[in-house]
């Protein structure tokens, strides 16, 4: 009784759960393809990813350039429909929900985009950017609508607001702006936020700034956040969890802790070795990959990561390994990940 008890309050903690999410984008065909291809081909953005989300919590997804981390932001928030899979928002199944279901829910999850000059209407004044969702959901009008508009650029440190409201998005620098987009993302009180590479197009000299506003959000709005990121001092600095993906695929998922005090999986300790450190005569254990990822419309047999695995062996070519528990909420799928000789990073 203790256990379904346990998992009962687990189900009510998760705000975002993720089961068996596929999406494989067809490719088209040209004249000459279309006369010769024998079957249709796809690329495998993402292939059977499970996982889920606490309420408050910040889990993060890592991984290199195309291996799916934004597609499934894009899927957890609907923006494009899956091949397969399911994903439920405080237990109602997105992909089963009805226009005016969904129109209710979008008010619950909002995003963060990558380049805040791409994602402001350069035509529009910054009141009439934060108004805008006020108006298509019918919040707030008049002096009220003002006021609010005015109360999110000061929560997100753009004050006195005066100074801000009818100034264009180039009037502003490149964290100014990606303020704005942060006080846009909350103007209709989400729950969840995805944010997608929100300091990677700005000045290392202003990230710092912006990973604390949202860290103090967070804390004082009680929100949850899908956090997609490359650098690996971001995602430590900003994560409760992570999940390292590789070919549409999570390779490993752990707490931030237990990931980056000990990294199992080779995939995920190649990341970690390619990180600078502050000393240079520190000894730290180099993995070194096969430069080239396999393409995502020939997808390799068995591990996808046995073409650039140093420690792969005969049955990594033909079976793809299991995504199963090392730890205590510690998740590996790798074939080698008992063996304690391989995986030592440190």
């Amino acid at each position: 009784m203790s256990q379904i008890l346990t998992r009962r309050n687990a189900l009510l903690n998760e705000l975002v759960q993720v089961e068996g999410l596929t999406k494989h984008f067809p490719l088209e065909k040209g004249l000459i393809g279309g006369l010769f291809a024998s079957e249709a081909r796809f690329v495998h953005a993402v292939d059977d990813v499970t996982f889920s989300i606490q309420n408050g919590e910040i889990f993060s997804l890592v991984g290199e350039t195309g291996c799916g981390k934004t597609t499934i932001a894009r899927l957890i928030l609907r923006a494009i429909d899956p091949t397969s899979g399911t994903v439920l928002f405080e237990g109602q199944d997105l992909f089963k929900a009805s226009a005016e279901q969904m129109r209710r829910l979008r008010r619950e999850m909002q995003i963060v985009f990558q380049n805040p000059y791409a994602s402001l209407n350069p035509r529009w004044k910054v009141k009439d950017i934060l108004a805008e969702p006020l108006d298509v959901h019918g919040m707030a009008k008049g002096d009220e609508k003002s006021r609010y508009v005015s109360e999110l650029l000061e929560t997100v440190g753009l004050e006195p607001a005066e100074q801000y409201l009818d100034r264009y998005p180039h009037e502003f620098s490149g964290g100014q702006r990606q303020r704005i987009v942060v006080a846009r993302a909350l103007a209709l009180k989400p729950k969840f936020i995805v944010a997608d590479e929100p300091v990677s197009a700005l000045d290392v000299s202003i990230r710092a700034g912006i990973l604390n506003l949202l860290r103090d959000l967070k804390q004082d709005l009680g929100l949850t956040y899908l956090f997609i990121a490359h650098d690996l001092s971001v995602v430590r600095y900003m994560s409760d969890r992570v999940a390292v993906m590789y070919l549409g695929k999570i390779v490993e998922l752990a707490s931030s802790e237990d990931l980056f005090s000990r990294p199992i999986h080779p995939y995920t300790g190649a990341l970690m070795s390619a990180v600078p450190v502050p000393d240079p005569e520190a000894k730290r254990k180099k993995i070194r990959l096969m430069p080239d990822i396999p393409s995502p419309i020939d997808i390799p047999k068995g591990c996808r990561f046995h073409t650039r695995c140093p420690y792969s062996k005969k049955m990594c070519l033909d079976v793809e390994p299991e995504l199963r528990e090392v730890g205590k909420n510690h998740l590996v799928s790798c074939h080698c990940r008992d063996d304690p000789a391989i995986f030592s990073y440190t």
